[in-house]
């Protein structure tokens, strides 16, 4: 009774993963799952074990106006950032800069990303601390014409891929590295940098940084997805500049010729 039994459980479960696996090759194949929410397609494709490689999401303002949304988190403010704001996150990427470039000079480098600083360091439009989101085109502008923040942003971005063994300005390993200066598994963190630069269309960053991606995909992770739990993160290989219409940039007051999304000379570290 008890062989039947187990017998009829295995059968009914191959039988639902058979019907699931082929629903998937179906629906990705027939492009059906194109008509999806962005959040919904990543959470089909999150649930059927497949790679949405194609799906990027359009930033936070975008999602919420094409779905006539109000912003999701009450205690983000709609109103967006204003001159305080940019001073605060200035104040905080100092001080985490100021550790960066420490642990460079010591070569403590795991104890660089041994640290949490992605949401002001990297700013991105869904972190989980919403004061440090921004929240609409006008907030990436108003950052950007801050030459300040810029030029920070652009050196802590150099020394923590160095920290994991990578010259940004190169695209290349460190020819060199510290037994510390390795890749550590910081899927999330490798995948807020890259969409905090798309978002701030640096053009220059983004191709070395997803040039790591995929040297990193190939070459350490034996060519499995970026994952967050059961969050596919492979969107970040995908993401492409320009990301939007550059003639909305009328519309925004903080927008110059001089920092209006053109490439930049990538700070160098390879000294340290």
């Amino acid at each position: 009774y008890l062989v039947v039994m187990l017998s009829i459980f295995l059968a009914a479960a191959f039988v639902t993963v058979l019907t699931s696996y082929c629903s998937s090759l179906f629906l990705a194949s027939s492009g059906l799952v194109a008509w999806l929410p962005a959040a919904s397609a990543s959470a089909f494709f999150s649930s059927t074990g497949m790679s949405d490689i194609k799906t990027v999401r359009p930033p936070q303002w975008e999602q919420n106006k094409n779905k006539r949304l109000k912003v999701a988190r009450s205690s983000e403010k709609s109103n967006g950032w204003n001159a305080k704001d940019v001073e605060t996150i200035k104040k905080k990427q100092l001080a985490t800069l100021a550790m960066f470039k420490s642990c460079a000079e010591s070569q403590r480098w795991q104890s660089l990303h041994s640290q949490h600083f992605d949401w002001w360091m990297f700013p991105i439009d869904d972190g989980s601390i919403p004061k440090y989101n921004v929240r609409s085109e006008r907030d990436i502008q108003l950052l950007l014409a801050d030459q300040e923040w810029r030029d920070r942003y652009e050196e802590s971005i150099a020394l923590a891929t160095l920290a994991w063994g990578w010259n940004l300005a190169d695209e290349k390993p460190v020819a060199d590295p510290n037994p510390q200066q390795k890749w550590r598994f910081h899927d999330v963190r490798l995948a807020k940098m890259i969409r905090s630069v798309w978002l701030f269309e640096q053009h220059s960053l983004l191709d070395s940084l997803q040039r790591y991606a995929r040297y990193i995909k190939q070459n350490q992770n034996s060519g499995r997805s970026f994952m967050y739990g059961h969050i596919n993160l492979d969107e970040i290989l995908f993401m492409q500049l320009p990301r939007r219409d550059a003639s909305d940039d009328a519309a925004l007051p903080h927008t110059t010729k001089e920092n209006s999304a053109q490439n930049h000379t990538i700070v160098a570290h390879t000294e340290l």
